[in-house]
């Protein structure tokens, strides 16, 4: 019997990890298709392999499956990503669900901005509404699914002084620094992404959107590293230091 949820999920049931081979990175910008579902292409999530429409990156999904994660979790995890045209901006609810959903997304904010990027998995979304942290996700709420990296810094200006977190390497890049926004890198297992999120926001260094604004962070189970705008250096402080 066919394992209901996206297309490309379900495959990956025809295609365990260990089967799958490292597949070549995208050269002179080239976006590469890896087969029918996956593909690298240098303006989504930097070129790292990801399933066609989405920001969800094919190591996230194996290292689920590494862990024994079955199938049937997964596209419960997932919530279903990828079943959903890719120009459909909030999921598929027309153009009165998307002026409702812009609308919502662009009215004035009252405290800080959190904001997920769409490899951020719907159980560690649930766990952050356990913890009454706020939030809103590209691909959902805000934006479309499977937005390139070029657009997500421009929707950040657009935002009232957003911190967005991601699981994307490529985004830990000082050049990236500024006063407007902070970019939060979690390079941690799926399943602590919701709790380092919390952890980073109780930071001593991180814990107000003040302190949080021209910083790009790298939060590990070592602690954190930053840049910030306007000064030289990295910063790096152990969480036993916090």
């Amino acid at each position: 019997m066919r394992t209901k949820g996206p297309r490309w999920l379900t495959k990956t049931k025809e295609s365990p990890a260990n089967s799958f081979k490292t597949p070549r990175r995208p050269r002179n910008g080239q976006r590469i298709e890896l087969g029918e579902y996956v593909v690298a292409d240098p303006l989504i999530c930097h070129g790292k392999p990801t399933y066609k429409g989405t920001r969800i990156m094919v190591w996230q999904i194996l290292e689920a499956l590494a862990h024994g994660e079955s199938v049937e979790h997964l596209v419960k995890a997932w919530g279903g990503q990828g079943s959903r045209p890719r120009n459909d901006s909030f999921g598929g609810r027309g153009a009165t669900g998307r002026a409702r959903a812009a609308a919502s997304a662009f009215q004035p904010e009252v405290g800080r901005m959190n904001l997920l990027d769409e490899n951020i998995r719907d159980d560690q979304r649930m766990l952050l509404r356990q913890w009454r942290i706020p939030f809103r996700q590209v691909g959902k709420e805000i934006s479309n699914a499977g937005v390139h990296d070029d657009n997500l810094l421009p929707l950040l200006h657009q935002l009232k002084r957003p911190t967005l977190f991601t699981q994307d390497r490529g985004f830990f890049k000082r050049e990236l620094c500024h006063r407007a926004y902070c970019l939060v890198l979690l390079e941690v297992t799926y399943i602590e992404v919701a709790a380092y999120i919390r952890r980073v926001l109780r930071h001593p260094a991180l814990r107000t959107q003040a302190q949080r604004m021209g910083k790009v962070v790298r939060a590990h189970p070592g602690g954190v590293d930053y840049w910030q705008a306007g000064k030289v250096g990295r910063v790096s402080v152990k969480w036993s230091e916090t």
